[in-house]
């Protein structure tokens, strides 16, 4: 039997460019676990008022709502209540489960490409570990806006790794394995569909593509994975509204409203293809990564020992400038938008040209499941974005971990051949690079926050149940002067408080007070107005009656007064204004002012205008 050569990394390190292989392995994992660490310790930092606030309205009171296209906050929310509504905590809960997750997804795919993976010594499967652990990083880059709090979006991506490691492990035969693969199918589908629908359509049709192109199809486990779905969905439909018509209902209503505030948004527009354009500084970085990407790539697949030297010392020094960003040894001096997460598309490209120019034979040799695998990875973030309102490539490049693993499946394929796990090593620092920069200007540019989070150093109790965050002197002093000014003219947590601000949900969070209507009655749209109605119908006369309100005039946001008149207020004669708090931030008006009005009619005399204001306007019936 011949001995397997020196310089094998997979076996042991016993030559020096070996040796520089481990210590760049070693780099790249470290750098993926510190990187995940930087991660975990800012979430105690920074707090958007928008869209967290409106997170954080549905996750901590879901039930307090009659309608919903989406029921994130449902399944969130027992999380919320196990962390005691510690908004630091939540945020960690967030990014752990999407980062084991990523790292679960990892593995299980290194494992599916390499079919040798039995035969393999402990230390070649050691390092494929380790690439796993790496390779989990671009996972992070979902985070680049900084909203860690749990929302639909993260549900979405979450659902559809789970849905994405049934299929790895799913395959004709109903093996153990095979089965939990279906059951994961089905439970990331069920859960896609509670946070978003559109993404459970869509990654049930690539799901079936992928089972039949991959020769996978079984009809007993498509039948497994339909059941667990309709199962998940059923007992979620029992848990939330107690019958499956109160279920439906809640969803169709919650259509409804959705289509108030973004008229169409029911149809075909949840299924459309988006272009999307780059800057000229974006484009440049584009093809930077992609040359650099493909050369990269191209020498770890060589089959030569300076290549491989140079590949390894490529991704340890790549690994190490990953570390050094943020730990702050190398001052972050680029634009904000420079690097965004839609170029890890270059690494997809370059790391399957490079694949392609020197190993060409191989596609012959690769399992038609590799190649309908790259499809499936190359569609996934599409299917993350649909329902947004937003560009959709622009969205759907958060779920960039999908696009990395599809551009690396024909170099798995190649490395696994022959168990050299360092053959992914070139890639795999880039990656980790690459989302290092977006993190840290993701830090270092927090969405709709006026500084840096490493520049929010003051601390406040975010919400009457503690939840502590450290944050700008600015939203500090908001904090504490709206809480002071509603405690002491008598509003109490859990009270009925409506948002006219139309841009503020979060203020509604800081106080404890009950959201009336909905978590966010956003303003700015073409179909606010109607939103706001569709909203208040939920409603009962009783609340109505009691709610305080919080307005902000003069913002083009903010939601008319009059509005209110067919519910039997008006503001002038119903209410009285206690105070109000001015404050700034990052988008316009950036100086704004917030008043807090207090009802000041009898609740009784309030609830029977209400009810005689709607049989005057039978459209306002609730």
């Amino acid at each position: 039997m011949m001995s397997a050569p020196i310089d094998d990394p997979g076996i042991a390190p016993r030559s020096f460019t070996a040796t520089v292989e481990w210590m760049a392995l070693a780099v790249c994992v470290s750098g993926s676990v510190l990187l995940l660490g930087w991660v975990m310790y800012r979430c105690g930092s920074g707090f958007d008022f928008t869209d967290e606030g409106y997170y954080l309205n549905w996750i901590s009171s879901p039930w307090r709502f009659g309608a919903s296209a989406s029921q994130f906050g449902f399944v969130y929310h027992p999380l919320y209540e196990l962390l005691g509504g510690d908004i630091a905590l939540l945020r960690q809960a967030n990014v752990m489960v999407t980062y084991a997750l990523s790292c679960s997804l990892c593995v299980v795919w290194i494992r599916s490409l390499c079919s040798n993976w039995t035969t393999l010594r402990s230390l070649q499967r050691t390092g494929f570990a380790g690439i796993a652990v790496a390779l989990a990083s671009p996972s992070l880059a979902f985070f680049e806006l900084w909203l860690p709090t749990p929302s639909y979006n993260s549900l979405a991506l979450q659902s559809l790794i789970i849905a994405t490691i049934g299929a790895l492990l799913a395959v004709r035969n109903l093996s153990r394995s095979s089965i939990a693969g279906w059951l994961l199918i089905g439970v990331g589908g069920g859960l896609a569909f509670l946070a978003k629908p559109p993404t459970a359509a869509m990654l049930g049709f690539l799901i079936a593509l992928y089972v039949i192109a991959a020769g996978k199809l079984s009809v007993r486990g498509m039948l497994v994975s339909v059941a667990t779905a309709i199962l998940v969905l059923v007992v979620s439909g029992l848990a939330i509204d107690g019958s499956l018509y109160g279920f439906v209902r809640r969803f169709t209503k919650g259509l409804d409203m959705a289509d108030q505030l973004v008229p169409g948004i029911r149809s075909g527009s949840f299924f459309r293809w988006d272009g999307f354009s780059l800057n000229r500084g974006q484009r440049t970085v584009f093809f930077i990564v992609l040359v650099f990407s493909c050369v990269a790539a191209a020498l770890a697949l060589v089959k030569d020992g300076r290549a491989r030297l140079c590949a390894a010392v490529v991704a340890a020094v790549l690994a190490a400038l990953s570390i050094a960003t943020f730990a702050g040894l190398v001052p972050l001096r680029i634009s904000a938008d420079l690097f965004i997460p839609m170029q890890f598309w270059a690494i997809l490209l370059g790391a399957l040209l490079a694949a392609a120019a020197l190993a060409a034979g191989a596609y012959q040799h690769l399992p038609r499941g590799s190649l309908a695998l790259v499809l499936l990875l190359t569609m996934l973030p599409y299917s993350y974005a649909l329902g947004t309102g937003n560009n959709l490539w622009m969205a759907a490049s958060r779920a960039v971990l999908f696009w990395v693993l599809a551009g690396l499946v024909v170099c798995a394929e190649l490395a696994a051949a022959d168990g050299a796990w360092r053959r992914l090593l070139p890639t795999t620092a880039i990656t980790l690079l690459m989302t290092s920069i977006i993190v840290a200007a993701a830090l270092e540019g927090p969405y709709r926050q006026t500084q840096p989070l490493r520049l929010q150093i003051d601390a406040v109790e975010i919400n009457p149940r503690g939840a502590r965050l450290f944050v700008t002197e600015e939203t500090a002093s908001y904090v504490r002067d709206l809480g002071k000014l509603a405690k002491e003219n008598g509003l109490k947590p859990g009270d009925p408080l409506l948002d006219l601000t139309g841009a503020s949900p979060g203020s509604l969070y800081v106080l404890g007070a009950r959201p009336l209507g909905a978590a966010w009655i956003l303003g700015g749209y073409a179909g606010s107005n109607d939103f706001l109605t569709a909203a208040l119908r939920q409603e009962t006369c009783g609340s109505m009656g009691v709610s305080w309100i919080l307005t902000e005039p003069g913002s083009r946001d903010a939601l008319p007064p009059r509005l209110l008149e067919p519910f039997g207020i008006e503001l002038s004669r119903d209410y009285q204004e206690v105070g109000s708090i001015k404050s700034m931030r990052s988008f316009a008006p950036t100086n704004f002012e917030h008043h807090l009005l207090k009802p000041t009619r009898n609740p009784e005399i309030a609830r029977q205008a209400c009810e005689h204001a709607k049989r005057a306007d039978p459209s306002k019936l609730h």
